[in-house]
Order: structure tokens, then sequence, then C-alpha cells
């Protein structure tokens, strides 16, 4: 599933039409959980930081958004989606996400909305009374986000955003407010 989800990515960047920019950036953040499994725990239990992704983005020339390329890319990162401690036991979350992303400046080229789709790993460690278990599975995940890229020259800017990441899991699925700021150059 892997080596197939990797190839179409492959795939979709060698058959995209001429480049008008390609663009790399960093975010740190952090976020909220939501999950039916989080009823009881406190607010403190379900901020998750940190958050830590890395995206490459290839701005399409001739395929415009409003006045904008369209951006089309990789995301690729660590997000911690909670911990929750119950008596003896402490439970941690954490997942990466590996997603095709597209992004969209419709009105101004500072305002930009991203949506993605792909795979997330998702990694459950428990601790009962100092002996730790671990288990990790990959589910199907999205996400969809907007923010304002604050410019800093005409190669560097500062996305400011907000953003929901769902990600599918068998017993119970698990959605992360996420707010983010980072650092994007174009190449």
């Amino acid at each position: 599933m892997k080596k197939l989800f990797l190839a179409l990515i492959a795939s979709a960047m060698l058959a995209t039409p001429a480049l008008a920019a390609i663009s790399v950036g960093a975010e740190l953040g952090l976020g909220i959980a939501f999950s039916d499994g989080l009823e009881d725990a406190d607010f403190g239990d379900k901020i998750g930081f940190p958050i830590i992704n890395v995206n490459a983005m290839y701005y399409i020339d001739g395929v415009n958004v409003g006045a904008n390329p369209l951006g089309v890319g990789l995301h690729v990162g660590y997000d911690r989606l909670y911990t929750f401690e119950y008596g003896n036991t402490e439970t941690s979350i954490s997942e990466i996400p590996i997603m095709l992303m597209a992004e969209l400046r419709p009105i101004a080229a500072p305002l930009f909305i991203n949506v993605g789709l792909g795979l997330n790993i998702v990694d459950v460690s428990t601790e009962i009374m100092g002996y730790e278990t671990s288990a990790s599975e990959t589910d199907f995940g999205f996400l969809v986000g907007a923010g304002y890229a604050v410019p800093i020259n005409d190669k560097m800017e500062v996305p400011v955003g907000i953003r929901y990441n769902m990600t599918f899991v068998e017993e119970n699925s698990v959605g992360q407010l996420q707010l983010t700021a980072g650092f994007t150059y174009k190449l």
C-alpha cells in the first residue's frame, strides 16, 4: 500500500505541466484533539504539542485559481494528538501524516486554503505501572485549512494558519484542530 501511494505521488509530480514555482517549508504548531474516547479527559490532555510538518509545493503554470497558480505537493510531519492519563495508565497517541496537498489562493496571494488526502501512521503508546506497550497502524486521513502567508520578500513568507486534521482509525476516529506557523522559501 505504501509503495503504491509513493508511486502515485511520483507519477502526479512527473505528469504536471510546466511549473511556475517550487516552494519548500516547515511549520511548528499545536493542536486540540477531538475524539469519542476523550469525553472524560481534561482540556490539557487534549492539547497536542509539538506538531512539526514539512511541505513541498509545486505551483502549476497555466492552472490558475483566481489570479494565482494552483499549488500541489507533499505534506509530511509528526503530530502529537493527545496524552490521556487515567489512574495508573497513560496513553499517548501521535501520528505521521503523509499527504498529497493542494494549495489555493483564490482571493489574494497572501490568503490561502489548503486541502490534503493521504495516510496517517498512527502510534499508540500505553504505560501501565512502568510497563510500556506500543502499537501502530496506517489509516486514511484528510485535512482542510486556511491561513495568511506574511510576505518577507519575493522569495520568503511566514504562513500562519488553522486547519482540521482527521484520521479514520478503526475503533475511534480522531480529529485535531491545529494552529501552525512556519517558514516558506520559493526556489
